[in-house]
This record gives C-alpha cells, sequence and structure tokens, in this order.
C-alpha cells in the first residue's frame, strides 16, 4: 500500500503456495521462497518484476489516456448534439474569423446551407444577411468577443437568401480555452417575428 510504484519481490521463509497468490494479489511482482533460490534466481527476478511493473504501468496509463479521449469526445458529441437541437441559429467561428459549423436553425432562418457558409469569413457571412449598419454593430461585437470580452446582444434585420426580412436579435460570444482566452467565437441569431 505504500508502495504502489516500486515493483516488488517477496522473499518468505513459508514455503506456502496461497501467500504468494495473496502478495501478488495485493501488488507484488513475485515471491521467491527462503533457502530454494540462487543469487541468479534473485536477480532474474528482479529484472523480471522490473519489466512486468513497466508494462503495468504502461497499460494503465494507456487505459487512463483512453478513458480521457471517451470523455472529450462524449463532450464534444454532447456539445455538437445540444447546438444542433436548438431553436436559435448558431454559427461557430475560429478567434481568426473562420466560420467551422452552423446548426440547422441558422440554415433553416438564413436559408444558407453550410456548405454556403463553413470556410468563409464570418464578416462576409455577417454582410450578406444583415444590413450595413445592422452588419457593423454586429462585426463590432464579434470583434470584441475574439479579443475575449463580454457577450453583446446587437438588434438587427436578417435578409434571407430568399430576400425575406427577418427582425433578429444577434449575440457575439466566444468559448474559453483553457487559458480563459477566447477558442472558438460563437454567434447566435434569434426570430423576433413571434
Amino acid at each position: 500500500a505504500q508502495a504502489k510504484d516500486v515493483p516488488l519481490v517477496i522473499l518468505t521463509g513459508v514455503d506456502d503456495e496461497e501467500i504468494g497468490a495473496q502478495a501478488i494479489r495485493q501488488g507484488a511482482q513475485d515471491y521467491m521462497v527462503k533457502g530454494s533460490v540462487s543469487g541468479r534466481g534473485v536477480a532474474k527476478a528482479i529484472r523480471y518484476a522490473i519489466d512486468r511493473k513497466q508494462r503495468e504501468d504502461r497499460i494503465r496509463e494507456l487505459q487512463e489516456r483512453e478513458a480521457e479521449t471517451l470523455a472529450a469526445y462524449t463532450a464534444a458529441r454532447t456539445a455538437v448534439d445540444t447546438i444542433a437541437a436548438m431553436h436559435i441559429g448558431v454559427l461557430l467561428a475560429h478567434p481568426a474569423g473562420e466560420a467551422i459549423s452552423v446548426n440547422p436553425a441558422f440554415e433553416g432562418l438564413t436559408g444558407y446551407s453550410a456548405s454556403e457558409i463553413v470556410g468563409t469569413k464570418i464578416e462576409e457571412t455577417a454582410r450578406r444577411i444583415l444590413k450595413p449598419s445592422d452588419s457593423a454593430s454586429l462585426l463590432a461585437a464579434l470583434r470584441e468577443a475574439a479579443e475575449g470580452r463580454p457577450t453583446r446582444s446587437v438588434s438587427a434585420t436578417l435578409t434571407a437568401q430568399d430576400g425575406s426580412q427577418i427582425p433578429v436579435t444577434a449575440d457575439a460570444s466566444y468559448i474559453p480555452d483553457l487559458q480563459g482566452k477566447p477558442a472558438t467565437i460563437v454567434m447566435t441569431i434569434k426570430d423576433l417575428t413571434e
């Protein structure tokens, strides 16, 4: 219990298989009975114990990484599914401004497909779907988000691909990285028609 990171070989004076098996179950790598081993046998048992311990540590490390990877994948998948299920339009972009995804609500509201938006600059999308004065306000809010400033909302009129005019609230925010700096820029658009 006190030396979990050390490969152990138990040397016992009792020739009892159960005691040896119990020692191995509790973390020892091997056991030897006094009087029945040679110096060469001890050296060999120690080498094998070190090798086995290193393999066990490597396997445990790989299992921990696998669990961390699975947890990260699950969290990412949950985020993607949540955004896809939202009823407000969501556009995600790199801090440099390139759109990386849009949800179905964004496509439905604007009339533009993901393939028409993803890979373009978020500024281009804002200018495409908003009046010039509205896009200027939203672009300022997006720049602020890219700098790590708080979320800001802009009341605007969206011009869908079919030419229809829709009153919306557009928000600019960001998702922080581990240091709190913007990792992803988020633009949301909510239809205010009702």
